[in-house]
């Protein structure tokens, strides 16, 4: 089932039916000349063959249904209940699903139209039928009602006919049939379509009240008898069923929804189209069978319009009563059935074969039926519909909150866990200092055991007769004695915390990476804030590995957190702000840890070194301790060699104890600052923890109370409407029984006395609604100015926004104030006043020429991708214009110099030696309108230097640079310089009394290939196309004589944004590619 205010396409269901004969007929008449589904043909179903009585000659016709009704002893003979079942059912499921849906009976006069549409006692037609089962599937529908839905289906009946061009009203006792009855009129409505001014509606409440009116209009209309039909009806009859079903269903707040679906059914019985020789009419018959014909003609040329589509141009609706109150009904919104009868004798084989070439043509019409549902049943379903999804977007809102609020309790953790990993470095520290005093008094040990054994060998010496060899002995002794061996000094390298990504996920990372991973949290909160592309997130990333290459890992990361807090001056959403700052502080905590755990491996490399300058201290004792051996060996003063031995063991082992415990003292205040700042920064986390959490919770309040008004607004709509659908009811009563209105006078004033109420009550819960929102936005613009003040403002914030974008040129406006040298320096380029340089030029409208031009305004129009081209092109600038600057030697060498001077001036990032060239162009104002619509081209001639640059304007060269896109579509989708030239969405300034022009100012680089023409083209025999910039056309632009010699030229086409806007440049040297930097708009000064 289509969904309300959807359209659904669907094509006219035809069906053919063939009555049998209507009495007794000569022999020719009987000649049989069709045949459908039968007993004897295996003709299939659908398909209609009919025959030439002389010739022979068939012609086949297939439609939806084929109903052969001819002989009732034949086995595919079709019935009354078998013809409803096909079309009459469609046509009830139709109406009660919300469409509009009419059936109409076309043939020529006898064919068995309305025997078909109203039958017999014994054999009811279609609309019996139907009027029958509407009234069954109203009963199950109302009764399948429950407490939480309930429906209602209310019916009304119009019956209508059309005699001679006028309308009457069949259920009026003298509108059908009263010749002086003034005749109803048809209007027609916008939305709603043809409609019959005055036309009565009777309630109907059973099948019975129905079929008994319908049976008085029946009674009504004209009538006549003819050669070919006793019966004959003179008049064309709608029979019209309105239906309005209500359906008052109870949401899951408990509130009351009223839906209410509107329908119309027509059944339409066509009179018989027929020709005055075989029907014998005379008189008031001839002319009532000639107006017949002429609205029958009509609706078959709708009906050959219509088929054949938007090629077959206006549709002539109006042409008669028939055809404009079938104007919905055919091609418009409503769902359509015909009903095309036809007979099978020879003598009316002129008549069935029209009839079955209209039924063909009909076939092929498309129609755009959509459910009519009440506007302000539609409206308070979208507005439910709205709610619920704000409902569903703020629990959405709460539950990535609590998901960042679970995020900072696990850095929180990871903290203590980076704590306990400081402990245990410092436990391992502990452990090897140790082991290195265990290693220096077992150093001691040995040495005092040397010394002893020396003195040993010094007493055993006195007897001996060589003293000094038991000297060398002692000193072979003591180098082969073997120190012991030093404990593994390697350890692991450090690990630094931080993120890999952005979702959060810890992983370790060498310490010597520290700088590039601070340089990715800073990418990551801007791309976080932003939503970037992977490409704008790459390019941050790639940003901040190159800023960390100049030393500054704390300072970008500091940042980052202004970064984030930015975003909220520049209007992102508080939560992507929170997720931001919290990325981008926990960033610059991770620096700081990094900057730390640096200093404790700083100061632990220290310790070692103490230690091995203890050790060579040692190594040195021992080496002098060897030394006075020898020369107490030798002077035999073994005492005094001893004391002085000892003497300085204990000084330097003094000493080296002193420098251990100094590099202790050392670590563990190492230490005590690394923990204070953890547990610093931990509380700063904490803290912004808890801003996020109450800000957070403060725009929760304020979501909820805003929609607990919307939910009070809605409710008063509810109940307003319901209050109102009461009124209208009891109104509606009253009119129909005069007698209740004075009884029920009471009851309405009450009614409209608590809906005065409620219509009083909207006003202030609208005006709470509004305060609540100022509320909300002053919370907001607190937030900005507490996260800026906090955090700072960079600048660089807002370039990365325009750089980082990905949509294609970025505009921005100069002015005096933000740029002021541009702007001096553009408004100089514009009013110079000399003849040979710009700002003179020629008019075509104003047939005169100008003196000076006026800057108004200016932007500035950046592209990424033009910008690269242009940078990959400026080597070969240089080259080229010395080419250019050698072809134009016949203007004064001082203005070339001057023009090149003012190039070198003007802002741009490349450099001076490039010489920048400049093209200028104005457009005629009353064309520029039409320009903008198709896309913008901006046309430029002149020369480069000392040729000079002037406003080519002529206007029989407009229509050659115009290249509309398919089906333009203005005021639609505007790009940033659209909205610049349109800041009103009106008029074009070009077209007042003061006129303001537009130019585009460029910048040109070389280095793209170029496709020549033939030297006989010009732009005016070219194909029309859209070019790409890689394909770009060389051209000879006639000027008029305006420049001597004509100048050659080559046109590029290039994209201003997505669908939008396009532009063209137009420029002098071969092989160039322009570079527009500026949009201008000027007046000139005749």
């Amino acid at each position: 089932m289509t969904s309300a205010g959807q359209e659904e396409a669907a094509k006219v269901v035809v069906a053919v039916r063939c009555r049998p004969w209507t009495r007794e007929k000569t022999a020719d008449e009987q000649k049989l000349i069709v045949k459908m589904q039968n007993e004897d043909e295996g003709v299939p179903n659908g398909k209609v063959v009919v025959w030439h009585p002389q010739t022979g000659e068939e012609q086949e016709f297939l439609f939806d249904h084929a109903f052969w009704s001819f002989d009732p002893a034949d086995a595919h003979h079709r019935s009354q209940k078998e013809v409803y079942e096909a079309l009459g059912r469609r046509l009830l499921d139709d109406g009660l699903q919300g469409y509009n849906a009419v059936l109409f009976a076309y043939g020529h006069t006898g064919s068995g139209k309305t025997f078909s549409m109203a039958g017999t006692a014994d054999e009811p037609g279609i609309t019996p039928q139907f009027i029958e089962e509407l009234f069954v599937r109203r009963t199950a529908l109302v009764g399948a009602s429950t407490a939480d839905e309930r429906v209602t289906i209310k019916l009304h009946v119009s019956y209508l006919e059309i005699y001679m061009e006028k309308l009457r009203d069949l259920l009026v006792a003298d509108g059908g049939t009263d010749a002086n009855a003034k005749p109803l009129k048809v209007r027609e409505h916008k939305k709603l379509g043809p409609y019959v001014e005055g036309l009565k509606a009777v309630a109907v409440d059973g099948p019975e009240q129905m079929a008994q009116l319908m049976e008085e209009g029946d009674g009504r209309r004209r009538v006549a008898e003819t050669a070919m039909n006793a019966t004959s009806s003179r008049s064309h009859a709608m029979f019209i069923v309105s239906l309005l079903q209500a359906r008052l269903q109870r949401n899951s707040e408990g509130q009351e929804v009223v839906t209410e679906v509107r329908s119309k059914i027509y059944l339409v019985d066509l009179a018989g189209s027929e020709r005055a020789k075989r029907t014998e009419a005379q008189g008031q018959q001839l002319k009532e069978g000639g107006a017949i014909n002429k609205s029958l003609l009509t609706l078959s040329m709708v009906i050959r319009k219509l088929a054949e589509g938007a090629e077959a141009g206006h549709v002539p609706h109006r042409d008669s009563m028939l055809t404009w109150l079938l104007k919905d009904c055919l091609g418009g919104n409503s769902r359509a059935a015909m009903l095309a009868a036809i007979t099978p004798g020879a003598a009316d084989y002129e008549e069935t074969l029209s009839t079955l070439r209209y039924a063909a043509s009909a076939k092929k019409i498309v129609n755009r039926a959509v459910i009519n549902r009440d506007p302000i049943s539609k409206l308070i379903a979208e507005l439910k519909a709205e709610m619920e999804a704000r409902s569903s977007a703020e629990k959405a809102e709460i539950e990535e909150l609590r998901a960042q609020l679970e995020e900072l309790e696990r850095l929180k953790d990871a903290e203590e866990a980076h704590e306990q990993e400081l402990l245990r470095l410092r436990t391992r520290l502990e452990r090897a200092n140790q082991t290195v005093m265990a290693e220096t008094a077992l150093r001691i040990k040995a040495e005092n055991e040397l010394v002893k054994h020396g003195l040993k060998l010094l007493r055993c010496s006195r007897s001996h007769s060589d003293p000094l060899g038991i000297a060398r002995e002692a000193l072979a002794i003591a180098h082969s004695r073997p120190l012991p061996a030093p404990p593994p000094t390697a350890t692991p390298p450090p690990l630094l915390r931080m993120f890999s990504k952005r979702s959060g996920r810890v992983a370790p990372a060498p310490i010597d990476q520290a700088k590039v991973a601070v340089a990715m949290f800073e990418a990551a909160a801007n791309a976080s804030v932003r939503g970037a592309s992977p490409e704008a997130f790459n390019a941050a990333v790639a940003a901040s590995r190159a800023a960390t290459m100049h030393g500054m890992p704390m300072a970008v990361a500091m940042e980052a957190a202004a970064a984030a807090c930015n975003a909220v001056m520049a209007g992102a959403s508080e939560i992507d702000a929170a997720t931001a700052g919290a990325v981008a502080a926990d960033a610059a905590m991770v620096a700081m840890d990094a900057k730390n755990e640096l200093e404790l491996e700083q100061a632990k490399e220290a310790a070692k070194y103490e230690l091995e300058q203890a050790k060579e201290a040692a190594a040195s004792v021992e080496q002098r301790l060897r030394q006075a051996q020898a020369s107490a060996a030798s002077d035999g003063d073994a005492a005094a060699v001893r004391e002085a031995l000892i003497t300085q063991l204990q000084e330097q082992s003094n000493a080296a104890n002193k420098r251990i415990k100094d590099s202790e003292n050392n670590l563990r205040a190492a230490e005590v600052a690394v923990r204070a700042a953890a547990q610093a920064q931990a509380r700063s986390l904490e803290s912004a923890a808890v801003q996020v959490s109450d800000a957070v919770g403060q725009l929760h309040r304020f979501t909820s109370e805003i929609v607990q008004i919307q939910s009070e607004i809605v409710t008063i709509n509810v109940q307003s409407r319901l209050l109102q659908s009461e009124l209208d009811s009891y109104v509606a009563g009253g009119m129909c029984i005069g007698k209740r209105l004075k009884v029920q006078g009471s009851e309405r004033a009450v009614y409209e006395n608590e809906l005065s109420k409620l219509i009083a009550a909207r006003p202030t819960h609208e005006a709470r609604l509004q305060d609540k929102r100022q509320q909300v936005d002053k919370f907001k613009d607190s937030m900005r100015q507490r996260f800026g003040q906090r955090f700072g403002l960079p600048s660089y914030w807002e370039q990365a926004m325009a750089l980082s974008s990905d949509r294609g040129y970025a505009v921005h406006e100069v002015n005096a104030g933000n740029d002021g040298k541009t702007y001096e320096l553009l408004q100089r380029f514009l009013c110079t006043t000399k003849p040979h340089e710009l700002g003179l030029g020629r008019d075509v409208k104003w047939a005169g020429k100008y003196t000076k031009l006026e800057l108004q305004r200016a932007w500035r129009i950046e592209h990424p991708r033009l910008y690269e081209r242009f940078r990959t092109g400026r080597s070969k600038v240089g080259n080229d214009v010395e080419r250019v600057e050698r072809c134009n030697t016949y203007k004064a060498p001082s203005t070339n110099i001057e023009l090149a001077d003012l190039a070198k001036k003007m802002p741009g990032s490349v450099d001076a030696q490039s010489h920048e060239h400049y093209l200028l162009h104005g457009t005629k104002p009353e064309v520029l309108p039409d320009l903008l619509n198709d896309g913008l081209n901006e046309r430029f001639s002149g020369g480069l230097f000392g040729n000079g640059t002037y406003l080519a304007e002529d206007a029989a060269k407009i229509d050659q640079y115009v290249f509309p896109d398919p089906e333009p579509e203005l005021n639609k989708d505007f790009s940033a310089l659209h909205k610049l030239l349109y800041p009103a969405g009106g008029a074009h300034p070009g077209t007042t009394s003061d006129p303001v022009f537009y130019c585009l100012v460029c910048r040109v680089a070389l280095g793209l290939p170029v496709r020549t023409q033939d030297a006989k083209q010009n732009m005016d025999n070219t194909s029309r196309s859209v070019w790409a910039v890689e394909d770009r056309e060389l051209a000879n632009i006639d000027t008029g004589g305006a420049v001597d010699p004509p100048v050659r030229h080559h046109s590029l086409l290039a994209e201003l944004g997505p669908k939008i806007m396009r532009f063209r440049e137009i420029i002098v040297t071969h092989g160039e590619y322009v570079y527009p930097e500026y949009l201008i708009a000027y007046k000139r000064k005749p």
